[in-house]
């Protein structure tokens, strides 16, 4: 009788103990990924951060593992280099998500090279287009760096599949389910798009469902070495579009040393929303055009220099102030200058977009500051089952102003929450301050924003 009831403590407290073991989930490897469920999502590098934020409220953090495209030494993180192009984040979900139980395997896999138009037309016409291999190929870094954007450290993986150029694409290739951009779709057309693209037609559009969830916030960086305050809306409309091609244009104290523009690609929705912006284009029927590459000046210096990502934009500002140029560049204020970097958020016109604390986007989210545009999400509406519901969950998360309260250059819309549930006037009641905007364009770029509360 005793040694029955030993062996059945025995028995419960192994129960127990794999119970626990169970339940605990251990970040996926590159072996393990083979059978999950998978959403690629491409178009906007402006907010890859926020996907990532996205990604770790569906993870526990022991079982997500974040891979980046590796550019430099395989295997070594390069802080700033290594995932301008592709991430994905993968892992176990810790609650369902619709119809996807708890503790499915899942790889978010993110495409942000050529920015928000390749989430949007490959989205429509649904074509494979380029994007990163996730095998036993990519090696894991747990360097200091490494530790920084995740516990786990960063996989690091060096090979593409795919073309954006050609349909003879390999076995492998994959078709966005999914696009981001900071811009509506119906503006990607003329110099918007990406060369080769055309525009979508009506009936393409009307394929597609469409979200808008939040707005995005830009900003105008320059170098440490342009000391002025702030550079009036004319004065950067003149830089970008070359009219200013030396900074003593801007002010005579500065020397006559050619502007450095750091812009972004055609395709890009943060070269789209500059262009709307200070150009006005395809706004207006005076709109201008901005100036490319094909613009540079050897005799002035004025140098405009194309770049892929928001990260290429970053270093483009870095390089310039470490050769002693003087730079502005086209950033949305997700990204932040860390320490490290030599650059800055400007004002224009006299106000800043980030202000004296970056995460809570007061002069935006006021109506102080002007220049932002409303995100947008969309995927074919055949779209069902499982993808669905991940990609629904992931649009509601980017528009929840509880979970964007702490996220920087990003807040939710008054069409998705209550402007009026303000956190400073009603404490422990309505929204933290910045996390929700004062107004719209209501999903219309070329609008001026409707304010509803300030």
């Amino acid at each position: 009788m005793k040694l029955n009831m030993k062996l059945n403590k025995l028995s419960v407290a192994c129960a127990l103990a794999c119970a626990t073991f169970a339940g605990q989930s251990l970040a996926l490897t590159p072996a393990q990924l083979p059978g999950s469920t998978e959403v690629f999502i491409s178009g906007a590098s402006a907010q890859q951060l926020t996907l990532g934020h996205i990604s770790n409220n569906l993870f526990p953090v022991a079982s997500e593992h974040v891979y980046f495209n590796d550019v430099g030494v395989l295997g070594t993180y390069e802080k700033g280099t290594d995932g301008r192009n592709y991430r994905a984040y993968t892992g176990t979900l810790g609650a369902a998500v619709g119809s996807v139980p708890a503790g499915t395997k899942v790889v978010i896999l993110n495409r942000a090279k050529g920015g928000s138009v390749w989430g949007v037309n490959p989205v429509a016409n649904a074509e494979k287009i380029e994007s990163m291999v996730l095998d036993t190929s990519c090696v894991l870094s747990t360097s200091a760096d490494a530790l920084a954007v995740h516990p786990n450290g960063v996989y690091l993986c060096p090979n593409v599949i795919g073309s954006d150029t050609t349909t003879a694409d390999p076995a492998g290739s994959r078709i966005p389910d999914a696009g981001v951009s900071d811009v509506e779709p119906a503006l990607f057309v003329g110099f918007n798009l990406a060369p080769g693209q055309t525009p979508l037609t009506a009936t393409q559009l009307a394929n597609l469902t469409v979200s808008s969830q939040n707005a995005v916030i830009f900003g105008i960086a320059a170098t440490n070495n342009v000391t002025l305050p702030s550079l009036s809306r004319a004065q950067v409309t003149s830089m970008l579009t070359g009219s200013y091609l030396n900074w003593n244009q801007v002010d005579p104290a500065l020397p006559a040393q050619g502007v450095t523009v750091c812009r972004r690609v055609q395709g890009s929705g943060s070269q789209a929303a500059a262009n709307a912006y200070f150009t006005q284009y395809p706004c207006s029927s005076g709109r201008l055009r901005p100036a490319d590459n094909t613009n540079n000046d050897p005799v002035s210096g004025y140098t405009v220099v194309m770049n892929s990502t928001s990260g290429d934009v970053a270093a483009c500002l870095n390089t310039a102030q470490a050769a002693g140029k003087r730079a502005i560049g086209i950033l949305a204020t997700e990204r932040l200058p860390s320490g490290t970097d030599g650059w800055h958020y400007v004002s224009i016109d006299g106000v800043n977009p980030v202000g004296a604390n970056p995460n809570l986007e007061v002069t935006a989210t006021k109506g102080q500051y002007d220049w932002s545009v409303e995100q947008s999400m969309q995927w074919l509406n055949s779209v069902s089952g499982a993808k669905l519901d991940l990609l629904t969950k992931i649009r509601d998360l980017s528009g929840d102003p509880v979970f964007l309260a702490t996220l920087p250059g990003v807040a939710s819309l008054p069409t998705i929450a209550d402007p009026n549930a303000d956190y400073t006037a009603n404490p422990g009641v309505g929204y933290q301050e910045g996390a929700v905007m004062a107004g719209s364009r209501f999903s219309n770029t070329c609008q001026p924003t409707q304010l509803f509360n300030q």
